[in-house]
């Protein structure tokens, strides 16, 4: 509970207060990768009904750079689900 007290800032509950970490203050890591065949998942279906509102949710993470766009081979698997208030 003081671990959470004491970075309470850390924590977000609204879109808008998810930010990037600061270059400045956390060093960006380096990672490491080994040669291997790109991994291509076939998508899960996203109902015709949901694709406006994913359209707009997947535009607010590239502009707030919580997503990038990207053109390779590799692809990962993901999916919405509907809340009780209708948002995804």
């Amino acid at each position: 509970r003081s671990m959470i007290m004491n970075r309470e800032k850390a924590f977000s509950f609204k879109q808008s207060g998810i930010e990037c970490v600061d270059p400045q203050i956390v060093e960006p890591m380096i990672i490491f990768t080994v040669l291997h065949i790109p991994w291509n998942f076939k998508p899960i279906p996203v109902p015709r009904a949901h694709m406006p509102q994913l359209v707009e949710l997947l535009k607010e993470r590239v502009n707030m750079v919580i997503l990038e766009p990207l053109d390779a081979l590799c692809s990962n698997k993901w999916f919405t689900v509907p809340k009780k208030n209708r948002s995804l």
